[in-house]
């Protein structure tokens, strides 16, 4: 439909859609595909935010293709973009990713900083879902880094939130987090 009215920021957002279905179902290369498709068309129109979301999910696939070097770069084109233009919630949401790379490249101090930056974002624009995923990855990081003490405390304050705002999924993964850092120190009662 949008095609044929000719609305090309519709179509890019269509395309963009169907990647992210196709990223649900494991399909990396052709989300990149469809994600690349958008971006295209995206740019064409000069729809800055529309680039930032197809920026994003194409370094979503391309850290999921442990092309982690890539993905830094590409969140790091979003990110300047986010700035640029304003968009602090995009913004919130690469400064997340980006961490989560940093966390499994083991820069620990600097993902435990880009966490932060994320986290003022979210808490600033109200996003408590985002605030309740990056408190449960800082409490993931702050595991690692020995702080069992500020990882409980994350995860504390992860499921509160979660809870409150009746987000099962974010729930199940701040939960499922939690019981992973239990095993991982012996807790084996609080794991359960």
């Amino acid at each position: 439909v949008a095609r044929r009215m000719g609305d090309r920021k519709a179509v890019a957002a269509a395309i963009n859609n169907l990647g992210l279905l196709l990223l649900r179902g494991s399909d990396l290369e052709g989300a990149l595909r469809r994600f690349e498709e958008s971006i295209a068309l995206e740019r064409e129109v000069g729809n800055r935010a529309g680039v930032v979301a197809s920026l994003t999910n194409i370094a979503e696939v391309q850290s999921r293709l442990g092309r982690d070097a890539e993905a830094v770069r590409t969140y790091e084109e979003a990110i300047r973009i986010c700035r640029e233009i304003g968009l602090k919630y995009g913004l919130g949401i690469c400064l997340n990713n980006l961490a989560n790379i940093q966390a499994k490249e083991a820069r620990l101090a600097e993902a435990l900083e880009t966490y932060g930056q994320s986290l003022a974002l979210r808490r600033e624009m109200g996003d408590r879902i985002g605030v309740a995923t990056t408190l449960r990855n800082t409490a993931i990081v702050r595991h690692l880094l020995g702080d069992f003490g500020g990882a409980a405390g994350s995860l504390e304050r992860a499921l509160d939130l979660a809870r409150s705002i009746g987000q099962p999924r974010t729930v199940a993964a701040v939960l499922d987090a939690g019981g992973n850092l239990a095993r991982l120190i012996g807790d084996f009662a609080a794991a359960e």
